[in-house]
């Protein structure tokens, strides 16, 4: 038997799907596409890395402290005597000695064209090695003496204990010594001609002000 094909049929078969038309849609901006990735922990190592240098170096610094705390540091000088790296007990010792001369032998003091001494300690004047040595030395974190024992110390002012009260009695007598009167101008008569005899001004010790500065200098300065 035969078979037609039927046209008609053929044409209201289903269409073959189709695609759909594709969206156009926007670019994402970069600051807005998630990181699929594990998330860095960068920053929270780094924290944690520079809190154990920071109290590395704290540890370190105190212990240096510590270690530095009884030796004078490097290049120091009292009173013209070199007490850089010394430990406390021979600095003490050593500025006791080398300024023996200086603190027990009579001071000579000067004005003008006139001299006079007295002997330091019974005038009140006594050096203090201990007290001296206590301001160079001793536990501290002070970043001062810190960076006095790497770069060096400096010439450093000797300690003494004055007393005022027997110094300014010492002084005010020599004074008289050393006072100058002074003289009144005026006009004299040489075979009925006038000569001029100048003034001449007087001289008188501060006492107060000599008491500061020697209390201060007795050490430190040349003598006389």
């Amino acid at each position: 038997m035969d078979e037609t094909l039927d046209l008609g049929a053929a044409d209201t078969a289903a269409p073959y799907p189709t695609v759909p038309d594709l969206v156009e849609r926007d670019p994402v901006p970069p600051d807005q596409v998630q990181d699929a990735g594990p998330q860095s922990r960068t920053p929270g190592r780094a924290w944690v890395i520079v809190t154990v240098v920071a109290a590395v170096l704290v540890i370190v610094y105190i212990g240096a402290a510590w270690l530095l705390s009884d030796r004078v540091p490097r290049g120091t000088t009292v009173a013209g005597v070199a007490v850089g790296g010394m430990s406390s007990a021979a600095a003490e010792e050593t500025l006791a000695s080398s300024l023996a001369d200086l603190t027990s032998k009579p001071m000579t003091v000067v004005v003008e064209d006139v001299q006079g001494e007295f002997d330091p300690a019974r005038a009140g004047l006594i050096f203090d090695a201990d007290a001296t040595v206590a301001h160079l030395t001793g536990f501290t974190l002070s970043p001062a003496r810190m960076w006095s024992h790497v770069v060096g110390g400096h010439d450093a002012a000797p300690v003494s204990q004055v007393d005022r009260e027997l110094l300014t009695t010492t002084l005010e007598g020599m004074a008289e010594s050393f006072a100058i009167a002074p003289v009144d101008g005026g006009i004299s008569f040489v075979d009925a001609l006038p000569q001029p005899t100048p003034a001449e001004p007087g001289l008188e010790v501060d006492v107060d002000g000599a008491v500061t500065k020697i209390g201060e200098q007795w050490l430190t300065e040349p003598r006389p």
